[in-house]
């Protein structure tokens, strides 16, 4: 195989963008699949808290899943293709079951610790990109969508998390 250093490496903001693209993905996947589960396990009218951690658990096998599909199948997922991206090992081959699992868990459960890291390498390379030796790659046979996409995508997430900061804040107030 060709070694990686050949490739271009994917920019900080675009791998945003797909993971975006990616969350979406996974958000109607877990809205239509939490209230179901969540009566057939007879756990409706439980405490918010539960009702917390049993989405959290849903979401985090779902992310398992698809991101294991994905990335061992052909390295890309729908918002990592779209985006002309793809995530390989360093060497140039496709992430093992294994490394998938580790990496996809890694990074739902310590997602900041593990995105602090990105802008800081030369390959944007997260901490859970770094545990399987795995870089985002540009993909040399699928072409980029344009940037608009990718500009899109971070304006909604640097939106969704200022309103987030508020509401935490207002709520913060509120208790005082």
């Amino acid at each position: 195989m060709e070694e990686t250093k050949q490739f271009e490496y994917s920019k900080n903001y675009t791998r945003t963008a797909a993971y975006i693209i990616d969350s979406l993905i996974l958000f109607a996947a877990v809205a239509t699949l939490q209230l179901p589960i969540t009566i057939s396990l007879g756990l409706y009218g439980v405490p918010d808290y539960v009702d917390f951690i049993i989405t959290y658990i849903i979401s985090l096998i779902l992310h398992t899943i698809y991101f294991t599909y994905f990335l061992t199948k052909d390295g890309t997922t729908p918002g990592l293709n779209y985006l002309g991206l793809k995530i390989l090992k360093e060497d140039g081959s496709l992430l093992s079951i294994g490394d998938v699992i580790i990496r996809t868990l890694f990074f739902n459960i310590f997602f900041l610790i593990s995105i602090i890291a990105i802008p800081f390498t030369s390959k944007c390379q997260g901490i859970h990109d770094l545990i399987v030796k795995s870089v985002c790659l540009k993909n040399d046979e699928k072409v980029s969508r344009g940037k608009w996409v990718t500009g899109f995508c971070c304006g909604c997430g640097c939106l969704s998390l200022i309103i987030l900061i508020i509401l935490f804040f207002v709520g913060v107030a509120n208790q005082v």
